[in-house]
């Protein structure tokens, strides 16, 4: 799970993010073993995510420090569930989809409309409301987790 990337507050960077909270409450109930992998959580942020998740959250952000080392997790992984970041790169060159929640509007990797993006076969897409709103993303990725 990864819900924040790039660099806020620059003009001229990208940056992505689904509330932490919002994202891990509509994941309470899905079965499985969940994995932070949240480049510089800040304090508190992997308690609070797990309280809202209802299930523990495994913080295994440090190896974000070595890239080789997120490269071999990412692919043991059985799911990644994350805003547009490295890892999705990694996940697409070994051949392993992810869920990737993108904010509006989408980077052009992401494109304006659709499921799947040309550049990372395989990848669903959970696209956040113009006006700002993930509910409508996190309750689709939620059903399709629960199918």
């Amino acid at each position: 799970m990864t819900w924040r990337a790039g660099t806020a507050g620059r003009r001229d960077a990208i940056s992505k993010e689904v509330p932490a909270e919002d994202f891990a409450t509509a994941l309470n109930g899905v079965e499985g073993t969940f994995i932070a992998l949240q480049r510089l959580p800040a304090a508190g942020e992997i308690e609070r995510f797990s309280a809202a998740l209802g299930a523990p959250l495994h913080d295994l952000t440090a190896l974000n420090e070595e890239l080789e080392d997120i490269f071999a997790l990412s692919g043991l992984l059985d799911e990644y569930i994350c805003v547009s970041n490295t890892n999705v790169h990694f996940r697409t060159a070994q051949g392993k989809p992810c869920r990737v929640l993108v904010p509006h509007p989408p980077e052009f990797r992401w494109m304006v409309e659709g499921e799947e993006s040309p550049w990372f076969p395989g990848t669903r897409i959970y696209r956040q409301e113009r006006d700002g709103d993930w509910s409508t993303a996190l309750a689709a990725l939620k059903s399709d987790l629960t199918l």
